[in-house]
């Protein structure tokens, strides 16, 4: 016994739906028919194309890798204590001594003059740059952040989130995709000279998006 035209069309309904809930995709086919003399003859048939691309952010503060880099500065005094070590020499200078030039140095690239390179690279848009650490300390002495300064390079396209390490927080970045890159360059000028000590602190910069 053959099936009807209403049982057929009702199977065929019933074999989409399960389809569809078990998440089955059908591609698109169609036909055209025309009488043999007829000159033009055309049909379509469409398909989706979709292209998913991950979101990546990526922030270099000096040399890439997991070295962390350092940037040391050592208060310098003037006179005949410019230079030293002073080992008991007869001393005619002032006292307390006077400062003199800080000197600088790091560990990042082939120079050591303080500027360290950093780098931020996303996909994404603008992105948010802050900055975080304590006070410098050595013992119970310690430096503010706020005395350490820092420089963005002229023509740079990541300026450092402030002037100097106490930080404020900066969007860097347009819409799209952003390789922004710069030189900071670290200076400390104490206006007294502070208590004998080794001075350490660490800086974390995070840059983020929503």
């Amino acid at each position: 016994m053959k099936n009807s035209p209403k049982c057929s069309i009702k199977s065929a309904l019933t074999v989409l739906a399960l389809a569809a809930a078990a998440g089955g995709a059908f591609a698109e086919s169609r036909i055209t028919a025309v009488p043999s003399g007829t000159t033009s003859l055309s049909t379509t048939a469409r398909l989706n194309i979709a292209v998913n691309v991950p979101r990546v952010l990526y922030l270099r503060v000096g040399d890439a890798g997991a070295t962390v880099n350092t940037v040391t500065f050592t208060v310098g005094l003037n006179g005949a204590l410019a230079t030293l070590p002073v080992s008991d020499q007869v001393f005619t200078g002032t006292v307390p001594p006077a400062l003199g030039t800080t000197g600088v140095a790091d560990d990042n690239g082939t120079t050591t003059d303080g500027q360290i390179a950093v780098q931020l690279w996303t996909n994404n848009g603008t992105a948010n740059l802050t900055c975080a650490g304590s006070a410098l300390t050595s013992g119970s002495n310690t430096i503010a952040l706020t005395e350490i300064s820092v420089a963005s390079a002229g023509g740079g396209t990541l300026a450092h989130p402030g002037a100097n390490l106490g930080c404020a927080p900066a969007t860097r970045g347009s819409a799209g995709v952003n390789n922004l890159s710069d030189t900071w360059t670290f200076s400390y000028a104490p206006t007294a000279l502070p208590a004998a000590g080794s001075y350490t602190t660490q800086i974390t910069y995070t840059a983020s998006q929503p």
